[in-house]
């Protein structure tokens, strides 16, 4: 599987979670998410700024790979870990 998909994967089972949780939801992603943004790429670095680049759109500042919205308890050491345990 390739990091990307893994990091799609992680960021659909969180969703996953909040939906059961109740949580409330817009444009498909838990409201809570956006308060403060925290955003992942598939080499586990979280940010929360992101470039914007006109042939990829957001894109992570470090290594300039494609990011996904995650809940704010991630860090660099919690996603790696997750990217990792994703079989």
């Amino acid at each position: 599987m390739s990091r990307w998909t893994a990091l799609v994967q992680l960021q659909e089972a969180e969703i996953d979670k909040a939906i059961l949780a109740g949580q409330e939801m817009f444009m498909g992603l838990p409201d809570a998410w956006y308060e403060p943004p925290t955003w992942g790429c598939e080499n586990g670095h979280v940010m929360h700024r992101y470039v914007k680049s006109e042939e990829n759109g957001p894109i992570c500042p470090a290594c300039h790979r494609p990011i996904v919205l995650l809940p704010s308890h991630y860090t660099d050491e919690t996603l790696r870990a997750a990217l990792a345990a994703r079989p």
